[in-house]
C-alpha cells in the first residue's frame, strides 16, 4: 500500500511538472477550432506521443503541443475537421521511431467522445462525458471526474481512475492500478501488477472489488468500508502494511503479506506463502501451494473470528491469544512419497483420528489424519487443511 501511495504522489508531481512546463514550451504551437459538444475528437499519432484532454465550457477545442526535447519542429503534425469532429495526426518528417516526447495539452467540451491510438504514451482525460475508446503502446491511463462508456488498453504502465461514472473496461499489459471514487460497471484489470480498488461501487450501490462484488465470498456489503484494502493481481506479490477497515486480496501465484489488520481478512493466492496479522475477526486464507502462518492477537468476545486456512502443499501455523474459543477442525493428507510422519504441532490437547488405508478418491493415494478439540466454549470455528505438511497451533 505505501508503494501504491509513493507512486501516485510520484505521478502526480510529474504531472504537475508537466503541466506547468506544457504551456511554456507550447506557446508558439497552439490551434483552436469551433467545435460542438458531443462530436469526436480523435488522434493518429504513429511516432508515439502523450494526450492530455481537459473539459472546459467552450464550444472550441484548444490544442497546444510542444517535444519535451526541443526538437517540435521535427514532427509533421496535420488537422483534419470534418462533420464528426476533429482528428489529429502526427509523424516524423524526416525519419520514423516511436517517441513519447510529443505532448498534446488539449481543452475541449465536456461532451465529447475520444478515440486515440498511439505508438506510446500516457493519455488523461478530465472533466469530459462521452464514450472513450483507443490505445496506447505503452504509458500511463488516467481517468479523473469522468462519465460515460471507457475501452481503453495499454501495454504497460499504470491506471489511475477517480472520482467518475463509468461502464466498460480498462487494461494494462503490467503495472499497478488504482481506482476509487467510482460508480458503475467498469472493470479493470493489469497483467502484472496490483489492482486497487476504494469505495467502488455497482449502479445499485453495491461495492465491489476487482474480481466483482462479493457475495460469493461470504461477505455482506456492510462488511466492507471505504478504507477496506481491496488488491487483485494476476501474479505477483502483494504486501500490506495496514489494514484497519480489513482486507481483500488475491493474486494469481505470489506470496501475500498482511500487516496491521482488523475486522477481517480474506487472502488467495494460486501459489505462494501467506502471512497475516491481524487483531481480532474472521481470517481466510488459501494458498494452491505454500506455507500459511497466521496470529490472532485478541479475543474481543464479540463478533465472528472464525478460521479458515487451506494449503495445497504445505505448513500452516495458527497463533492465538491464551484462552481463544475455538472449535478446532483440522486435516492433513500426505502422499506415499512424502516423510508420512506429519502431526499436529500444540500444547493444546487435540484429538487425533488416523485413517489405515490409501484413498484414491482424489486421485493420488492419500492417508489423512484428523484432529478436533474444543477449548473454551468453542465460540469461533476454526478449520485448517494442508497436504504433506505439520499444523501448528500456539498460544501467544
Amino acid at each position: 500500500m505505501n508503494t501504491m501511495k509513493r507512486a501516485c504522489r510520484g505521478l502526480t508531481l510529474l504531472l504537475l511538472m508537466l503541466a506547468l512546463a506544457g504551456p511554456a514550451a507550447g506557446r508558439d504551437h497552439e490551434e483552436e477550432f469551433d467545435f460542438e459538444p458531443g462530436k469526436t475528437l480523435s488522434f493518429e499519432l504513429e511516432e508515439g506521443g502523450s494526450v492530455e484532454i481537459v473539459g472546459w465550457d467552450d464550444h472550441k477545442v484548444r490544442v497546444a503541443w510542444f517535444d519535451r526535447n526541443g526538437d517540435v519542429e521535427r514532427h509533421d503534425i496535420e488537422f483534419r475537421e470534418s462533420d464528426d469532429g476533429l482528428e489529429i495526426r502526427s509523424e516524423w518528417k524526416s525519419r520514423r521511431y516511436n517517441s513519447n516526447a510529443l505532448h498534446f495539452e488539449i481543452r475541449a467540451p465536456r461532451e465529447v467522445d475520444v478515440r486515440i491510438d498511439t505508438a506510446g504514451g500516457n493519455v488523461v482525460l478530465e472533466g469530459l462525458q462521452g464514450r472513450f475508446r483507443g490505445k496506447t503502446a505503452g504509458g500511463g491511463l488516467e481517468l479523473i471526474d469522468c462519465k460515460g462508456d471507457v475501452r481503453l488498453t495499454s501495454g504497460g504502465g499504470h491506471i489511475r481512475i477517480e472520482d467518475c461514472e463509468l461502464d466498460g473496461k480498462v487494461s494494462i499489459g503490467g503495472g499497478p492500478a488504482l481506482v476509487k471514487n467510482v460508480v458503475g460497471d467498469l472493470r479493470v484489470s493489469s497483467g502484472g501488477g496490483n489492482v486497487q480498488y476504494v469505495n467502488v461501487r455497482t449502479r445499485d450501490g453495491e461495492r465491489r472489488g476487482p474480481n466483482g462484488t462479493f457475495r460469493d465470498r461470504g461477505f455482506r456489503d456492510a462488511d466492507i468500508g471505504e478504507e477496506t484494502v481491496l488488491i487483485s493481481t494476476a501474479g505477483g506479490g502483494i504486501d500490506v502494511d495496514e489494514a484497519p477497515a480489513g482486507a481483500i486480496v488475491s493474486t494469481g501465484g505470489g506470496n501475500i503479506d498482511v500487516e496491521e489488520a482488523a475486522r477481517f481478512v480474506s487472502a488467495r493466492t494460486g501459489g505462494g506463502d501467506i502471512e497475516i496479522e491481524i487483531e481480532s475477526g474472521p481470517v481466510e486464507a488459501t494458498t494452491g501451494a505454500g506455507d500459511i502462518e497466521v496470529e490472532i492477537l485478541k479475543d474481543t468476545g464479540e463478533g465472528d473470528a472464525d478460521v479458515i486456512l487451506l494449503t495445497g502443499y504445505g505448513e500452516v501455523t495458527l497463533m492465538v491469544p491464551r484462552g481463544f474459543s475455538m472449535d478446532l477442525d483440522l486435516t492433513i493428507g500426505y502422499t506415499r512419497n512424502s516423510r508420512q510422519d506429519f502431526e499436529f504441532l500444540s500444547d493444546l490437547d487435540i484429538e487425533e483420528e488416523r485413517t489405515r488405508e490409501w484413498d484414491t478418491s482424489h486421485g493420488s493415494p492419500m492417508k489423512y489424519i484428523y484432529g478436533t478439540g474444543r477449548f473454551a466454549g468453542g465460540r469461533h470455528k476454526v478449520r485448517i487443511e494442508t497436504t504433506n505438511g505439520d499444523i501448528r497451533i500456539r498460544e501467544r
